[in-house]
C-alpha cells in the first residue's frame, strides 16, 4: 500500500494540520505507526523538517479535554466511514510502503549531496591549478644559497636516512616583543638556516635519501582576526611567496641527496575563517602543492601521496612504518593511540606539530616528537606565559633505531 496515494495514513482533502497530528496520534497504535513515522507523514504533508519531539510537543498543546473532543468530533463528520480494522498483511505492506519511502528520500538527499560535493571538488580543483600554473609561470621564487656547502664531504652511505621536520613557519606574521622579532625578511632569513644546517648534517652524516615532511601551517592565514591584524600580507601573496621559498628548500636540498616529500592539511591554511564553516577540501595549501607538482620536474625530489587521506602522512623509514600529522585534531599524548587506531597499524615513530615547541616522548615503544615552529614567541604565546626558541628537527633513522639520533635546528 502506498502512502503517498489515497490511504488512511495520507492527509485527506479539507483536514487541517492539527487535525491530521490529532489522528495520527490517537490513531497510532490502530495504524501501526511509531512517533518517528508520524513526524515524516507530517513532514511529507506541511513541508517542514520537524523532529517527532517538535510534533510531541505540539500536540500537548492540545490538552484541554474539550479542544480534543472538538477535533475528534469533526474528523468523524468528516469521514464518510471509519476505517476498517486493518490485517495484518495490510498493516504490514503500509509499514513497508512507509519504510521505502523514507529509504528512497534517504537515498535522494545523500545522491544530491554527494553531486554537490564533486561539483565543488571539480571547481576547486580548477582554481587551484590554475592558480599554481599562474604561480610558475610569473611568479619568481626566491633563490636560498646552497653553493657554499658544495665543498663538502659527501661520503654517502645506505645504513641511514634522515627525516626533516618542516612546520609552523606562518609565514606573513608580524610582531616584535622582548624575546623575539618575526618579519617576512626574517622568515627567509630562518629558512636559509635550516637550509644551511640541514646540508651540513647530511654531509655529516653521509645521507643519500632525506624524507621531508611538510606537517603545515606554513602559512599565517587569516583563521582569526589577531592574525590578520600581525600578518602585513594577505593569504593570497603568503601562499605566492611561501610556495616559493618551499620550492628552493627542497630544490636546495635535492642538490646533496634524493628527497622524498610529503605533506598533510592543517589548520591556517583553510580558506574559510569559520571552523564549523570549513570543509577540509577548502584549503590553500592545495594550491602549494600544486605549485610543487609543476615546478619540481628537473630536480631529484619524489611527491608522495597519503594512503590515509589528505591529514595523516604515513611511510617507512630504514623498514620503521613512521607516521605524521599537523596536530590540530591530536594531542601528542593521544596520538600514538589515535593514528594506530585509525591506520590500524603500530608506528615505531610518530612525529606531530601545531604546538610551537619542541618535545620528546615514548608510548608503548613508539617514539614521538612534536615539533617547535618557524616563527618561536608571537603575541599569543606572550599572553600565555609560554617562550620557546624557532626550531625545526633534523631526524636520523638507522635500521636498528628509527630515533639513532637527533638535531633540534635552532634559527633564531
Amino acid at each position: 500500500m502506498d502512502i503517498l496515494g489515497n490511504d488512511i495514513l495520507v492527509k485527506k482533502e479539507g483536514e487541517t494540520e492539527k487535525e491530521y497530528l490529532v489522528r495520527l496520534a490517537f490513531n497510532k497504535e490502530e495504524y501501526g505507526l511509531t512517533w518517528t513515522d508520524i513526524a515524516s507523514l507530517m513532514n511529507e504533508a506541511t513541508g517542514e523538517n520537524l523532529t517527532e519531539r517538535s510534533y510531541r510537543r505540539r500536540l500537548d498543546k492540545y490538552n484541554d479535554e474539550q479542544v480534543k473532543n472538538e477535533l475528534l468530533r469533526r474528523l468523524e463528520a468528516k469521514e464518510e466511514e471509519k476505517p476498517a480494522t486493518r490485517s495484518v498483511s495490510d498493516t504490514v505492506e503500509a509499514m513497508d510502503a512507509l519504510q521505502k519511502a523514507k529509504i528512497r528520500k534517504m537515498q535522494a538527499t545523500d545522491e544530491r549531496t554527494q553531486a554537490n560535493a564533486i561539483y565543488r571538488d571539480i571547481a576547486r580543483g580548477a582554481a587551484n591549478l590554475e592558480m599554481a600554473k599562474l604561480l610558475v609561470d610569473k611568479i619568481p621564487t626566491i633563490v636560498l644559497d646552497s653553493s657554499a656547502h658544495r665543498v663538502l664531504s659527501m661520503n654517502t652511505s645506505e645504513d641511514k636516512e634522515g627525516i626533516i621536520l618542516a612546520s609552523d613557519w606562518h609565514a606573513g606574521a608580524t610582531f616584535k616583543n622582548p624575546w623575539n622579532e618575526y618579519s617576512w625578511d626574517i622568515f627567509e632569513d630562518r629558512v636559509q638556516k635550516m637550509l644551511d644546517q640541514s646540508i651540513q648534517i647530511i654531509a655529516k652524516e653521509g645521507l643519500k635519501t632525506v624524507h621531508v615532511l611538510n606537517l603545515g601551517d606554513l602559512i599565517c592565514g587569516n583563521i582569526h582576526l589577531p592574525l590578520r591584524i600581525n600578518s602585513r600580507e594577505d593569504v593570497i601573496t603568503q601562499v605566492i611567496k611561501v610556495s616559493g621559498v618551499l620550492y628552493s628548500f627542497l630544490a636546495g636540498l635535492s642538490q646533496y641527496a634524493h628527497v622524498e616529500y610529503y605533506d598533510c592539511y592543517d589548520n591556517h591554511s583553510r580558506v574559510t575563517p569559520n571552523l564549523k564553516e570549513s570543509l577540509d577540501v577548502e584549503t590553500f595549501q592545495r594550491i602549494v602543492n600544486e605549485f610543487l607538482r609543476l615546478k619540481l620536474t628537473n630536480e631529484d625530489v619524489h611527491i608522495n601521496e597519503n594512503e590515509w587521506g589528505e591529514e595523516i602522512i604515513t611511510l617507512n623509514v630504514m623498514g620503521h612504518p613512521v607516521a605524521a600529522v599537523h596536530g590540530h585534531h591530536d594531542k601528542p599524548s593521544q596520538l600514538v593511540n589515535n593514528i594506530t587506531g585509525m591506520t590500524k597499524t603500530s608506528y615505531d615513530l610518530c612525529c606531530v606539530a601545531h604546538y610551537h615547541h619542541f618535545q620528546a616522548d615514548e608510548k608503548n615503544e613508539c617514539v614521538v616528537i612534536c615539533n617547535g615552529s618557524m616563527m618561536g614567541t608571537d603575541d599569543y604565546a606572550q599572553k600565555l606565559r609560554l617562550n620557546s626558541v624557532p626550531s625545526q628537527n633534523f631526524i636520523i633513522s638507522t635500521k636498528e633505531n628509527v630515533l639513532y639520533t637527533m638535531y633540534k635546528m635552532n634559527l633564531d
